[in-house]
């Protein structure tokens, strides 16, 4: 298996149901969660190491203000680097591009509510009749 092959590409060729739709907008919105986590540490680390550098005297606690700002700095690299990355196995995919195509192709996905026609002749069938 090739290391540039995206985990996506099993999906790429098929038409993507409702269901697939709200997966993937799931995994893009905890892309961007995790992206926003790693911001979060990464500034938490750095004004730590700042404070240590600013208002204590001993090297000792200096040293450690520079390793917690350079921490924090590699921290947000590599956050970016690894939203970066999924983002792109996502970007084939492109769900917003997949919906206009299936709208002009007419194709609704089957789970969509009002959209099960078996269920709505089961409903008809159930139902009493009027006379």
């Amino acid at each position: 298996m090739s290391s540039a092959r995206h985990p996506y590409t099993q999906f790429a060729d098929r038409d993507l149901i409702l269901r697939d739709y709200l997966a993937t907008d799931r995994t893009v919105l905890a892309n961007e969660r995790t992206l926003l986590a790693y911001l979060r540490t990464a500034l938490g680390g750095f004004v730590a190491g700042v404070s240590f550098i600013h208002f204590f005297d001993t090297i000792a606690i200096h040293v450690l203000g520079w390793v917690f700002c350079v921490v924090s700095i590699a921290l947000v690299l590599v956050g970016a680097a690894r939203f970066r990355k999924l983002k792109g196995s996502l970007q084939h995919l492109s769900v917003s591009e997949a919906r206009d195509r299936d709208r002009t192709r007419g194709v609704v996905p089957y789970d969509v509510p009002g959209n099960n026609e078996d269920a709505a002749d089961a409903a008809l069938q159930r139902a009493p009749e009027e006379t």
